[in-house]
């Protein structure tokens, strides 16, 4: 008879225990769709179904899309259920021209509002392909700055003209906007590259006869702005300022080019004598490097997650360097023979387009090699577009020619009425 209480009590206690531990567990989660490592492509509908339990009222349903390391790329509406059980039957569009091909998770969260529990399936969504959408023409009439584009079918079309002082122009492809700074009295203004309505402005403080702003510039869909008094800001795309920065002795930056955690920076005294490569931490803005140098910089580019290549110019003769961030080398890595660096591009992390006195080159780093491409005394502007293996150059102020690459056969020769001061491709997305 002892023994049968005994048996029975320990029954009663396990029956117990188990009772708890599923009342503790949270709820459970049971994806139906979309299956493991099923392929998605940007505007492709993700259908969710699950199912949902929990041993009392559920409190809330969440259903999200992380990246690889489940960071939230897109979410649904959460869903508030009336009872224990719910059946998830949900289309998830995938909208973001941005998101890049690679590893994704479907993420649903429930709780009981005691515990929440996730469950994670693994997805892969390859991005949207990145094409040319057309290259945009900046030209200068006195104040009177005219945008145009190059469309698919070699045809000019203009865009719209603007009043301003021009300093410099940029485009985010990702935000779909092109920016336009003056220097002494135009504002820097921004526009939709969709509609070119007008979107936000940083304006500019009338002070000649010294310039307001002195450079412009966009990465990762943010403007950076040069201010001649001495600092810098950097703004997001809908125009609210992420950093502000106070430079030492009212020198600013001509040259922009975030890096990993550090903000490069090529940076003059406002006499234009001193010249320095400035690099700042990104979580702080403090500096971690400045670095006098007697040389200007023309454009400076990520090679690596270490180096970085600058095409400089120093007493009429162009120089290539590589500078090295961990321990602040800085090197000749080519000479040009045919005097300063003009513009330039890059093509890949070893193969770079500039323009000279008497051309367009291609210079491969493993090589330390140059060659001609295209040979022409007025080459203002050269770019490359990487969807198509072409570039293009902007020739004697009034032509723009598209080649391909590498042998430089000439595609097309448009004629510009005004005189060209820039030229930027403009794609789906960067």
């Amino acid at each position: 008879m002892v023994r049968k209480l005994l048996i029975l009590l320990l029954m009663v206690l396990l029956f117990v225990s188990c009772k708890k531990k599923n009342d503790t567990d949270g709820p459970q989660i049971i994806i139906n769709s979309p299956a493991e490592n099923q392929q998605f492509a940007v505007y492709d509908t993700i259908s969710v179904k699950a199912n949902v339990c929990a041993t009392s009222k559920l409190q809330y349903i969440n259903i999200s899309v992380t990246d690889e390391n489940f960071v939230t790329e897109f979410s649904a509406n959460t869903i508030n259920p009336d009872n224990n059980c719910y059946d998830v039957n949900i289309d998830l569009p995938i909208t973001d021209i941005q998101l890049p091909s690679g590893v994704y998770y479907l993420l649903i969260k429930a709780s009981d509002g005691t515990i929440e529990t996730k469950k994670f399936q693994k997805i892969y969504i390859t991005a949207v392909p990145k094409k040319l959408k057309y290259l945009l023409v900046i030209t200068k009439n006195g104040t009177t700055i005219g945008l145009s584009k190059i469309d698919s079918t070699d045809a000019l079309v203009p865009i719209k003209t603007i009043t301003s002082d021009y300093c410099g122009s940029a485009v985010s492809s990702n935000a779909q906007q092109f920016y336009i700074a003056g220097r002494y009295t135009g504002d820097v203004s921004v526009f939709s590259t969709n509609d070119w309505q007008f979107q936000w402005s940083v304006p500019a403080i009338v002070s000649p006869p010294f310039p307001y702003f002195e450079a412009i510039d966009v990465y990762n869909s943010q403007l950076y702005v040069s201010y001649s008094e001495g600092k810098f800001d950097i703004y997001n795309a809908s125009g609210n300022i992420r950093t502000s920065r106070v430079i030492d002795n009212g020198n600013f930056p001509v040259k922009f080019l975030p890096h990993n955690n550090y903000l490069i920076t090529y940076e003059r005294s406002p006499s234009g004598v001193d010249k320095y490569l400035v690099i700042y931490f990104t979580t702080s803005f403090t500096t971690y490097l400045k670095l006098q140098i007697t040389f200007e910089i023309e454009h400076v580019f990520t090679k690596d997650d270490d180096h970085c290549i600058m095409f400089c110019n120093k007493d009429d003769q162009g120089t290539i360097k590589l500078f090295t961030i961990s321990n602040h080398a800085l090197w000749d890595s080519y000479t040009l023979s045919t005097g300063p660096v003009i513009s330039s591009y890059q093509v890949d992390e070893n193969n770079y387009l500039y323009a000279a006195n008497d051309g367009i080159y291609w210079y491969n780093y493993q090589g330390t090699s140059s060659v001609l491409l295209y040979a022409t005394s007025g080459a203002q502007n050269v770019v490359y577009d990487e969807t198509a293996s072409d570039f293009y150059v902007a020739e004697a102020y009034h032509t723009v020619k598209r080649f391909s690459f590498p042998s430089p056969t000439q595609q097309a020769a448009v004629n510009v009425p005004d005189s060209v001061i820039n030229i930027l491709p403009v794609y789906n997305r960067d």
